[in-house]
């Protein structure tokens, strides 16, 4: 990752820790060298801090909220996807 290949996709998966280990030792140099980088950087795991200390600030979901929420996500599913995890549903029932 060069200058001239800052890319803010692959800060953001530095910081969800989705790279590989090559990746984020790249990506990791980059931003060291890079002072716009290493700004996006700051700022995405400023970011992400944020949102796990909001995260375990909230209160959990109730069980009944979260089945209706599950059922209606379902029901919203493509009919592929429902029609496959019939067949499969199916399939584990018969065995």
């Amino acid at each position: 990752m060069s200058q001239r290949e800052c890319n803010d996709e692959l800060l953001e998966e530095l910081v969800r820790g989705t790279l590989s280990a090559w990746q984020r030792t790249e990506v990791e140099a980059h931003a060291a060298a890079c002072p716009r980088c290493r700004g996006e950087l700051a700022m995405l795991l400023r970011e992400a801090e944020l949102f796990a200390v909001r995260r375990s600030a909230e209160p959990p979901l109730p069980s009944v909220m979260r089945d209706r929420l599950a059922r209606e996500l379902a029901r919203r599913a493509p009919w592929r996807e429902r029609v496959g995890r019939r067949a499969w549903l199916g399939a584990a029932v018969t065995a």
